[in-house]
């Protein structure tokens, strides 16, 4: 099937790599594969704690070598956190506070108008 020199040509190129290619190969690879497995992890986390399954499954059948997780880290889970973890201001803790305090008021006026008055009560 190969002539002499079509065979010879391709132990020469096989022979041509050496051991330390095939170890600095397979240790790119190695390095590439951690470093795509412990980004997919974190991205795969966050995703299950805010509850996106789109993400999580998208995340998890995707490899873009870390690429996808990285952004969906930084900026796509923030911005789900951010809406889901909105802090109350001063402002409306207290205006909470002033609406819990009429409507205390309001259930106490109501209960001491039933009990002044029998008909109110008897509704």
């Amino acid at each position: 099937m190969y002539g002499t020199n079509q065979q010879d040509l391709l132990l020469n190129t096989i022979g041509a790599i050496s051991p330390g290619d095939i170890a600095f190969a397979v240790s790119l690879f190695a390095l590439v594969m951690i470093w795509a497995f412990v980004w997919k992890g974190i991205a795969l986390w966050k995703a299950a704690q805010n509850n996106s399954v789109p993400w999580f499954v998208g995340l998890l059948l995707v490899n873009t070598l870390g690429i996808l997780e990285i952004i969906y880290i930084f900026i796509i889970s923030k911005k789900q956190t951010d809406a889901t973890n909105h802090k109350k201001t001063k402002e409306e803790i207290l205006q909470d506070a002033v609406i819990e305090a009429e409507l205390k008021k309001m259930k106490e006026e109501v209960k001491t108008e039933s009990e002044d008055n029998p008909h109110i009560a008897a509704k």
